[in-house]
Parts: C-alpha cells; sequence; structure tokens
C-alpha cells in the first residue's frame, strides 16, 4: 500500500516513445539508399563525405574497382559518386550526406559501375 503511494507521487510524468521497425531488405538488382546525419550537417561547416559506404558484396557483384565510382538512379535522377567498402548488410548503401538522388532519408536505388 505505501510503494502505491510512493510510486503515485514519485513517478515522473512522461511519454514512452514507440519505435517501428524499418523492412529495408535488399531489392533485386537494387539498394536502399540510407543518410545519415552528423555534425557538420548541424553546424553548415565543410564536408568532404562525399561518398557512400557499400559492402564487398556488391562491390564483387558490381564489377567495381579500387579508385572507381558507382552510379546511383532513383526517381530523382543519376549521379556518379565514390566509394567505401565497409562491413554492412546486403542492399545497404549509407550515404554521410543527403545526395541529390535522395527523395527521403531511405531510397530504392539501382546501381551500377561506372
Amino acid at each position: 500500500m505505501l510503494e502505491n503511494i510512493v510510486q503515485k507521487f514519485t513517478k515522473p510524468n512522461y511519454k514512452e516513445l514507440a519505435c517501428e521497425v524499418l523492412d529495408i531488405g535488399p531489392v533485386e538488382e537494387k539498394g536502399n539508399l540510407i543518410y545519415l546525419y552528423n555534425p557538420f550537417m548541424w553546424f553548415d561547416e565543410h564536408d568532404d563525405n562525399d561518398f557512400v559506404m557499400i559492402n564487398m558484396n556488391m562491390v564483387n557483384k558490381l564489377g567495381l574497382g579500387k579508385g572507381g565510382m558507382i552510379a546511383l538512379t532513383s526517381d530523382a535522377g543519376t549521379m556518379n559518386i565514390r566509394y567505401r567498402v565497409d562491413d554492412m548488410p546486403d542492399g545497404l548503401i549509407l550515404a554521410a550526406k543527403k545526395l541529390p538522388v535522395a527523395t527521403g532519408w531511405t531510397t530504392i536505388v539501382s546501381t551500377e559501375a561506372v
């Protein structure tokens, strides 16, 4: 009884946030482009993150060479950009800044070697 009274007067009032899991699995011959926020975007500082991160399976599948570029195509257009190989799930393409081909913070793009 005393515990209920104490909780009634001391329990903080806040809303619990609900999180959703996005279904961003790999799409045949396409990838999911996701751009991430970083401190350089917040403060209008110079940003040299002009590359995307992909995994080694995508590099092999597209036949990309060291120092080459990858072409990303979406409903918003096409662009060529440098890439960096990182340990990530298949079909995921991460960018540290918003690219012109992005239509939202997650965009389905088709890829090819340049």
